[in-house]
């Protein structure tokens, strides 16, 4: 057998990447979410 190690410190840079684009399409989201509930009218065409 042999042995493999791995460097996970990208995959910790690519993590909080990730996080800053999770956070602003949450927030997106929410904000349509929030536009809808206020419009339910418009919601329906």
């Amino acid at each position: 057998m042999s042995r493999c190690e791995l460097d996970a410190s990208r995959l910790h840079d690519a993590s909080a990447w990730l996080e800053q684009y999770r956070r602003f399409w949450e927030q997106q989201l929410g904000r349509l979410g929030t536009y809808f509930d206020e419009h339910p009218e418009e919601d329906q065409q």
